[in-house]
Order: structure tokens, then sequence, then C-alpha cells
């Protein structure tokens, strides 16, 4: 008698055991994702404010470069013909 009037409180202290070890599983995974989503964030913002960012400013001095190139050789073709 002694046997089965502890058995149903160990499975539900082994039940409820259960559930904690789930419940903290889970809990690790959030976390885990969570700092996997934060290192992803960090990881996009150096690479747009390092080289992103670089590159954008390099193609626009390129760009007024290159306009100042055209606008010149117009001036100088208006100062050709005029001469």
């Amino acid at each position: 008698m002694w046997g089965r009037a502890t058995r149903p409180s160990t499975e539900r202290s082994s039940a409820v055991l259960q559930s904690m070890k789930t419940l903290l599983s889970n809990a690790a995974a959030i976390w885990n994702l969570l700092l996997l989503l934060a290192v992803i964030g960090i990881l996009v913002w150096f690479f747009y404010w390092f080289g992103l960012r670089r590159l954008i400013r390099a193609r626009r001095i390129a760009s007024s470069r290159d306009r100042r190139m055209l606008r010149e050789a117009a001036e100088r073709e208006v100062n050709r013909e005029r001469s």
C-alpha cells in the first residue's frame, strides 16, 4: 500500500520537474534567439557605418568629379567656338 500512495506523488513531482526543465529550456532558447538577433543587428550596423557609408561617399565624390569634368569640357568647347 505504501508503494501505491507514494507513486502518484513521485509521478507528479517528476511531471513538475519535467515541465520546469521544459520551461527553462524554452527560456534559454528565447534568450539565445535574442542574443543572436542583437549580434546580427550590431554586424549590420557595423557594415553600414564603416562599409556602405564609405562606398556611398566614394560614389558621390566620383559622380561630382565626373560632372565637373563634363562642365569644364563644355566650357572649353564654348571658349574654342568663340575664339
